[in-house]
């Protein structure tokens, strides 16, 4: 006489187990990398527009009428030019700290032949504990 077994053995409901909690913690960890590579697209765009509103603020005076040093240190974009505003910024969603610093060089010279060849201004948005960077920049004429 055989007996008839209704229902699942115990080892088959472990087995079952083990493989729905192995894809469910799969599924969080890709939520979790979304959820990151989100945030991280989120607050680089809030970077950018930071620094794009730096940028636009001293690219739409033309011809240039704020304080420009053309000298050694801005003439060349090797010697990093010369900070025209350097700003602690409060952005929603930006990590501390954020600093924005708008910069304006002279690539081509600032005397002689290039007297009347256009300045490179350039803002950059550094924010968070790594120094991640966000940078617009844009020639005007001076």
């Amino acid at each position: 006489m055989t007996k008839r077994q209704n229902g699942f053995t115990l080892i088959e409901l472990m087995v079952t187990l083990a493989l729905g909690t192995a894809l469910i913690v799969s599924f969080f960890a890709i939520y979790r990398a979304g959820l990151g590579a989100n945030t991280a697209a989120a607050r680089q765009t809030t970077a950018r527009n930071v620094a794009y509103t730096g940028l636009r603020k001293y690219s739409q005076s033309q011809p240039v009428s704020w304080p420009f040093p053309c000298d050694a240190t801005t003439n060349g974009v090797q010697t990093g030019g010369f900070a025209i505003e350097t700003t602690d910024v409060t952005a929603q969603g930006l990590p501390a700290p954020a600093t924005l610093t708008v910069r304006v060089m002279a690539p081509y010279g600032c005397d002689g032949v290039n007297a009347d060849m256009p300045v490179l201004v350039e803002a950059t948005v550094l924010y968070g504990r790594n120094n991640l960077k966000a940078v617009y920049a844009t020639y005007v004429k001076k």
